[in-house]
Parts: C-alpha cells; sequence; structure tokens
C-alpha cells in the first residue's frame, strides 16, 4: 500500500490526506508503470508462430481522502471536496520481419511475418482506450506506431461524518504480438494521480475593512527603470498572495490555474509575466508584471501592477476604493471568500501628477484642488500660507498630514459676550492655552485656503489694509477702527481677544495684525464646517482616508485640542459675510 500526503502549511498534522490502495494485479498502485517492455522474436525461423505473446494486466485503485489533524477542514463547500483525477499513459509498437533466401535455384527470398498491438485504458470520462498497432510486412521498413493517453476528470466527493471520502478509478494495459519469422516489440505504461488542491487568497484579504480599519491600502509607489535607472515609473502593486493550502504550489502556478482581476485598470495594467511568482518558504503564489522598460524583466515588486512611465492617475477619483478577486480553476479549491474591499492612496510628498504643475507642485495641492478647487490660489514651497499682493499662496501648512499627535491645522473659534468678541481659553498644567479645533488632511488645505480667501475678501472690502493712516487705524493692526467697533473688537489693542498672544502673562508680545487673523478665521469657519464631507475624498497617502478610522481617533468627530469636546460648539460666532457681523 502506497501512501501519498498532499502538501499542506498548516500547522501540526492538519492536512488533507490521500491514501490509494490497489487490487487486481498487485497491490501497488504504481505497478502498471513498471515492466512496460515485451518482445517476441523469431530470428531465422519460417513457419507457424512460434513465439505469441497476450498479456493483459487491470488495477483498481481507491483514493481514501480525509482530512486528518483536528480542526476545519479547509476548502470545503456544502460539505464537499473537489479532486481531479489524471490518468496518463503512452503504447509503442514495433514489427520488422525477418527475410532469407531459399537454398536452391531460383534462390527466392522468403519473408516472415510479425505484428505488434499495444493498448492502454481507463476507466474515466466513460472509458477511454489509445492503442498502437504495428504490422511488419518489408524487412527493410520496420513499421513503427505510438499513442499516447491522457485523461481528466474531476470529481466533487461528499464527505462523512469524518471529513472522509473515497473515489476510485480502473486501468489496464495489452500487449499482443506475433511473428512466424520476425521481431515485435510493445511498451505500455499507464497510471493515475489524484491531486487536491486548496488555496486562499489573504492580501488582500476578503475579510479586511479598509474604511474603519485601515486594512488592505495600497500605495501609489514608483521605481527607477532602465539601464540607469533614469526612469520613473509610477505604479500600484496588488501583492494578491495566495497561500497553498493544499496541492503542489508550481502547478498553481501555471497560467489559467488562479487568476486575479480589479474593479479599476488605473493606467495600464502591466504585462503578466507566467509562471506566477511562487514563495517556497511562505508556500504563497504571487503574480507579477513585466518591466516595461526593460522587458521581459520583472518589476521591482511582487504582485499585479498598474502604472504609466513619469505620470500617476489623472483624477483624484482615481483612487480610493476598489475592488479584488480570484478565480481558480474548476478543480481547485477555494478557502475563504474570493472578493476583497481595497483602497489606493497617491504619496502626498510625490509630484508626478500629471497636468498642471507636473514637477512641481506636490500630488495633495493638485489632488485636493480637485476636490475643492483652488483656482485662485496658487502653490509655493515654504509657510506659512498668506494674501499677498492682490495673490493668495497656499503653501506647505495647508498640506495637513496627520499625526497621532499634532493635527496639521487648528481653527481658532471665537464666542461674543455682550457685544465684544472672545476666544476660549483654557488651563492645561497651570498653563493658559488657545482651544482650537483640530483639522487634518484636505480639512486641514480647506481651512488655510478659506482663511486667505477671507484675507482677502476684508481687503477688497476696504476693512483690511496695511495704508490705514492713524486716525484710521489707531492701533495699527490692520483693521479700519469703525469696523472694529462693528464687529466687537478693540481699537486699541492689536489683538484684542488674546487670539495671538505667546504669553497670557505679556499679552503685549503679539501679533501686530492679530486683530485681522482673528476676522479671517471667524469668516472662514463656516466654509470649514461644511465641508466636513470631504474626508471621504482624502486619497492622500497620510490623509483622512488612510489608517484605521474609529469614533474616538482625533479626525472624526472633530474635537477640541484641549478640552477634547466632541464636534463644533454651538456658541461660536458663524459668519458668512461681512455683514453678519
Amino acid at each position: 500500500m502506497a501512501l501519498l500526503l498532499v502538501s499542506c502549511a498548516l500547522p501540526a498534522a492538519a492536512e488533507w490526506q490521500v491514501t490509494p490502495t490497489a487490487t487486481g494485479f498487485g497491490p501497488d498502485p504504481n505497478a502498471l508503470r513498471q515492466d512496460c517492455y515485451r518482445e517476441v522474436d523469431g530470428q531465422g525461423y519460417h513457419g507457424p508462430p512460434a513465439f505469441p505473446l497476450q498479456d493483459t494486466q487491470s488495477l483498481h485503485i481507491n483514493y481514501h481522502v480525509q482530512w486528518v489533524g483536528g480542526g476545519t477542514p479547509l476548502g470545503v463547500q456544502n460539505n464537499t471536496i473537489k479532486v481531479k483525477l489524471r490518468v496518463t499513459g503512452g503504447t509503442d509498437a514495433w514489427a520488422q520481419p525477418y527475410w532469407t533466401l531459399g537454398t536452391e535455384p531460383p534462390y527466392d527470398m522468403y519473408v516472415g511475418q510479425c505484428a505488434a498491438t499495444t493498448s492502454v485504458w481507463t476507466s474515466l470520462n466513460g472509458g477511454v482506450t489509445v492503442t498502437a498497432e504495428a504490422v511488419g510486412l518489408d524487412p527493410f521498413d520496420p513499421e513503427y506506431d505510438t499513442a499516447q493517453l491522457d485523461q481528466t476528470q474531476i470529481r466533487t466527493l461528499t464527505l462523512d461524518e469524518n471529513h472522509a471520502a473515497d473515489t476510485a478509478v480502473d486501468i489496464s494495459r495489452t500487449w499482443s504480438l506475433t511473428e512466424t519469422g520476425g521481431y515485435a516489440w510493445g511498451d505500455a505504461d499507464i497510471g493515475c494521480v489524484l491531486s487536491l488542491s486548496v488555496v486562499q487568497l489573504i492580501s488582500p484579504s476578503p475579510s479586511g475593512d479598509p474604511t474603519y480599519d485601515g486594512d488592505n491600502e495600497y500605495l501609489f509607489t514608483w521605481a527607477m527603470l532602465g539601464w540607469l535607472q533614469d526612469v520613473h515609473f509610477p505604479y500600484l502593486p496588488v501583492p494578491f498572495t495566495t497561500r497553498v493550502i493544499a496541492g503542489d504550489a508550481n502547478d498553481l502556478a501555471q497560467y489559467g490555474r488562479i487568476q486575479w482581476a480589479t474593479s479599476r485598470s488605473w493606467a495600464n495594467p502591466l504585462t503578466r509575466i507566467y509562471p506566477n511568482n511562487v514563495s517556497v518558504v511562505e508556500q504563497a503564489i504571487r503574480p507579477w508584471c513585466e518591466d516595461p522598460i526593460q522587458p521581459p524583466q520583472p518589476m521591482p515588486l511582487v504582485g499585479m501592477a498598474f502604472g504609466q512611465q513619469d505620470y500617476l492617475p489623472a483624477s483624484n477619483s482615481d483612487f480610493g476604493p476598489f475592488t479584488v478577486s480570484i478565480s481558480v480553476a474548476e478543480d481547485v479549491n477555494l478557502e475563504g471568500g474570493a472578493t476583497a474591499n481595497a483602497e489606493a492612496f497617491y504619496d502626498w510628498f510625490d509630484n508626478h501628477h500629471p497636468g498642471t504643475g507636473h514637477l512641481e507642485t506636490p500630488n495633495w495641492f493638485y489632488y485636493y484642488s480637485q476636490v475643492y478647487p483652488a483656482a485662485d490660489a496658487v502653490y509655493e514651497p515654504g509657510s506659512p500660507s498668506s494674501y499677498t499682493d492682490g495673490t493668495i499662496y497656499i503653501r506647505d501648512d495647508a498640506h495637513g498630514g496627520l499625526s497621532p499627535d499634532e493635527p496639521g491645522s487648528k481653527v481658532a473659534c471665537f464666542y461674543k459676550e455682550d457685544g465684544l468678541l472672545k476666544m476660549q481659553w483654557t488651563e492645561v498644567n497651570n498653563e493658559m492655552w488657545v482651544d482650537t479645533l483640530r483639522v487634518s488632511g484636505i480639512h486641514a488645505f480647506v481651512a488655510v485656503l478659506e482663511h486667505e480667501r477671507a484675507h482677502k475678501r476684508l481687503v477688497d472690502a476696504g476693512k483690511v489694509s496695511h495704508y490705514f493712516t492713524e486716525e484710521q487705524d489707531r492701533d495699527t493692526d490692520t483693521v479700519l477702527d469703525q469696523y472694529e467697533d462693528q464687529v466687537g473688537l478693540n481699537k486699541d489693542e492689536p489683538d484684542s481677544t488674546w487670539f495671538l498672544v505667546k504669553d497670557p502673562d505679556y499679552p503685549e508680545d503679539t501679533d501686530p495684525a492679530a486683530d485681522a487673523e482673528c476676522l479671517a478665521m471667524i469668516l472662514s469657519l463656516p466654509n470649514v464646517l461644511a465641508q466636513e464631507s470631504l474626508w471621504q475624498q482624502d486619497w492622500a497617502s497620510d490623509g483622512l482616508q488612510t489608517w484605521p478610522r474609529q469614533p474616538e481617533d482625533v479626525r472624526f468627530p472633530w474635537i477640541y485640542y484641549f478640552t477634547e469636546e466632541k464636534n463644533p460648539c454651538e456658541s461660536h460666532v458663524h459668519v458668512t459675510t461681512l455683514a453678519d457681523f
């Protein structure tokens, strides 16, 4: 009895076990692979068949399939498991008669006769036989014939209470050799193999949740390709790591055995390389793609790759959620789900976006501007953003990348008491701090952009100017005294609310234009609060969609920096136009 264990990358002998047993010609399931050659040789003999040979050998092979080692059997669907039976074999036949001359005149030539017939048969697919046949007629031109058998049948086995099932196949081979002065031989071999294959998609994980747990998130990276490694190639690698639980990984890596797909094509799906990549250590299979600059070399990262030279996808909507799927050949069992949800991100720091600013402006500015238009603003490296000489300059302080402790931007919020504008101060470790609303990611971009737009509105309306006379602006805070009286600011204090005071014990140590900053913050706040839903379109690598998102996360709902009060306070001044003051 032979014992076949199907390879299994599982701990402590939890595996599918296949045990073949044979009856008939012998107990060895591989008996018909051995002793395959037969011949008859009647050299120098004339007359009736002197050495006829007729031989038939048959095997009945039973395969016992069982999950052993405990636990839940992997790859089972509706209490069934699929197996593949493959019978292969071949036959050859050769016949060549001998000749002699008569001993008396006219010395006629006598030619013998010979024939060879060999065949192999299997019960698969209703019974299939292949035969090789050769009849020797010409002593100077031997006859030869060959035939090959390759039959496959996929069976679905119903498991019993022991997670076991049996299936069987019959095979046989036959030689028929005759000669009356000739040489005939035949070769026949046949055997059967049962294979049981189970695979599982583990990355992206079908059970992963990219929305709230941060699973299955993938970043458009880049490779430097070419002989000189000087070709910048942005691309998205999706690993599609598929674990081989049972079966032959090298067989499963062949074309058509496992297929992967995504719901998006992005720029260009790169040309695939076959067979797929096999990791012997991990017992895992992954696709890989060809380097488009130096084919047929593979890309640096294993996985399906999507990209194009020099450019990321054109639209912000090209990033974000997508689905991946795995499909397997008919005989392969799939453990777990066949689809997974995933998300694609762009690198915020990179600048290989297409369009205006390619290689100049960072990706975050290009894609954020598609979501929240900023045609009236110009990107410029550095910090802080400003409104200067009629132009809004958005700088790197508007990036707003996430940090566990420090948000990208803070929005100060003001309230009115007895007609005067004030802001909330909070004591923290015996120090007084301004409490501000945390905003990050695209919200920080909106906050900074709207803050600078508010400066422009104040200047355009004649409420703020660096060129007011002392009679117009006694405290030189750039805000018209008449307007300070109107809105509740102190026209004798450049920082009426202590908005930008560096130390409450030294209120004179402040920004000389603090009141103008206060007004811009008040005007911008409603526009920031109205854009909370934009987090759903923030696909920067450090934006609001990346990493796990839980209710207590600092990003949502918005909370105050020191008091950690959730949601914007209703007592704040919400102003959308200058007249609302």
